[in-house]
């Protein structure tokens, strides 16, 4: 909420004073249109922010608990809400559970709300829900998300993220499963052979390796690498000094307020860059011997996921989604499940015949007996295998990311508030900096 409420002011500041500017120095009106815009947009989110202040002040301190602790599918759930503060007259609660999917940001996918009455001087209302029996758990990418309104104050809703466990069977094959007849390593024929993933080689007795890259992903990198390009190329002339372009040297601080407020646009574009490379240079190898399977994938030189995986706690092998449009799958995944959850094996076949191959040959190099293949494809809320390696990695590069979006709030406000010091009302000193805006 900080950060909104500083981005609001620094949004609504800094576009009112260039609006200023540009009316003073008569600037063309698609320029004037354009400002106004961002003028308008930053009123409206110092709006919604008001609005939302009002709104939780109405309603007062508020919790929302949830029981039982992790359900499962077909479970009821009751949300209890709590208020600090009674009103003598009747009061709507109204209570809704949503399953959002994070695709680009979190879409709800279904929705189901109870109207519950808070009678006058009660502080609690309670609200039951029934959650489908083929409910999906809760994973990076689905989420069940609790609310409760009072009297439908829309910018005032109490939140609660309900943790759904997968189904007692989820850790079992479908029907459709197949039991694999394997055969020792030493024992593959010729056509068997070549179900090998592409580009593995038998670097000793009974050991392969390889490596593999998605072309999708080298293609998406190649994309924001030009576009951080484009980005870096137009953002510099705002984020660094235009001295040159103004014809003499005399320091302005208005050039320094403009490059300050600018610096985070240079920023954001070589985040991109970095983005790319990284992408560019994504890389995941595995060595598969008996008894034991290794993977691991690399980007920007340095390794940030490994996994060794034990024949031992395959519990059976199953079809993934690899890249798909829509409901169409276009490249399938190999998936070893384990108690644990379920590891991805570093290559892939655009049917799941041609998958049930390479599981067959997976299986007869580490030595597993009559596993069993499930061409279903693993769900989307089925936990994939971590480390503690991997979570500290995803924790660093968080705290990493939101360090500099610190930085550049910081830089932008920097900017805004020398913009402020600098007098606007000088021709020399901000006009000179906006102008370098439009050139």
């Amino acid at each position: 909420m900080v950060f909104l409420w500083i981005f609001a002011v620094a949004w609504c500041g800094v576009s009112l004073i260039m609006l200023g500017v540009a009316i003073k120095t008569s600037e063309p009106w698609y320029v004037l249109a354009l400002l106004g815009l961002f003028v308008l947009i930053g009123i409206g989110l110092a709006a919604g922010l008001v609005t939302g202040i009002y709104q939780r002040f109405r309603r007062g301190p508020a919790t929302l608990g949830a029981t039982p602790n992790g359900p499962r599918g077909g479970d009821t759930i009751t949300f209890t809400l709590h208020l600090d503060r009674d009103e003598p007259r009747d009061r709507e609660i109204v209570f809704a559970l949503e399953a959002q999917e994070n695709d680009e940001g979190w879409n709800t996918q279904q929705t189901m709300t109870h109207v519950a009455k808070l009678h006058g001087g009660m502080r609690q209302a309670s609200a039951q829900f029934t959650l489908p029996h083929n409910a999906r758990a809760t994973s990076a990418s689905w989420r069940w998300r609790a609310s409760a309104r009072v009297n439908h104050l829309k910018y005032a809703p109490v939140e609660q993220d309900v943790v759904v466990r997968a189904a007692a069977n989820a850790n079992e094959p479908s029907t459709e499963a197949v039991t694999l007849n394997s055969v020792p390593a030493d024992s593959l024929t010729q056509a068997e052979s070549r179900n090998t993933p592409p580009g593995a080689h038998e670097i000793a007795s009974g050991v392969w390796q390889w490596h593999s890259a998605t072309r999708t992903t080298q293609i998406i990198g190649l994309i924001l690498i030009t576009f951080s390009v484009f980005w870096l190329w137009n953002t510099t002339s705002i984020a660094l000094p235009r001295l040159s372009a103004r014809g003499d040297f005399a320091f302005s601080w208005g050039e320094v307020a403009v490059a300050l407020f600018g610096l985070p646009f240079l920023l954001v574009g070589l985040l991109m860059m970095l983005l790319g490379v990284a992408l560019l240079t994504l890389r995941q190898s595995g060595t598969i011997r008996r008894g034991e399977f290794q993977t691991r994938v690399t980007a920007l030189g340095r390794t940030w996921s490994m996994h060794n995986l034990r024949a031992s706690d395959i519990d059976f092998l199953q079809a993934a989604s690899g890249l798909s449009s829509g409901r169409n799958v276009l490249r399938y995944d190999l998936a070893a499940r384990t108690p644990a959850g379920a590891v991805i094996l570093p290559y892939s076949a655009t049917s799941t015949n041609d998958l049930m191959q390479q599981a067959r040959w997976t299986a007869s190099v580490m030595g597993i007996e009559r596993v069993q293949f499930d061409p279903q494809t693993l769900a989307n809320d089925m936990p994939r295998l971590s480390l503690a390696s991997d979570v500290a990695t995803r924790q660093w590069i968080g705290k990493w990311i939101a360090g500099m979006m610190k930085f550049c709030i910081a830089l932008a406000v920097a900017g805004f508030a020398l913009l402020w010091v600098t007098s606007p009302w000088k021709n020399g000193a901000v006009e000179g900096g906006a102008a370098s805006l439009f050139i």
